[in-house]
């Protein structure tokens, strides 16, 4: 397999892998830990949103910041320990 292809690839399934989790954290909060109340509040003072709608908006920009980087250091891991057979 090119480089190409594989950097390629890897960037496609860290999105899409991301994208369901942040999904999944989102619609079923009952099945990941629970975000700090405090945090979640100083969080929605700082992005000054006020209303239910922003409030959403910066559950999907928290979500993704959680979950891009989870994402991307599990697929390291992985291609670590595929790489060390």
């Amino acid at each position: 397999m090119s480089k190409g292809l594989k950097t390629t690839l890897t960037i496609l399934w860290v999105l899409v892998a991301s994208s369901v989790l942040t999904h999944l954290w989102l619609t079923r909060p009952d099945w990941f830990p629970q975000f700090p109340q405090p945090l979640a509040e100083t969080l929605v003072g700082l992005y000054g949103a006020e209303n239910a709608e922003q409030v959403a908006d910066l559950e999907l920009i928290i979500g993704f910041g959680i979950s891009i980087p989870l994402t991307i250091v599990l697929t390291f891991v992985a291609f670590r320990l595929l790489r060390s057979r």
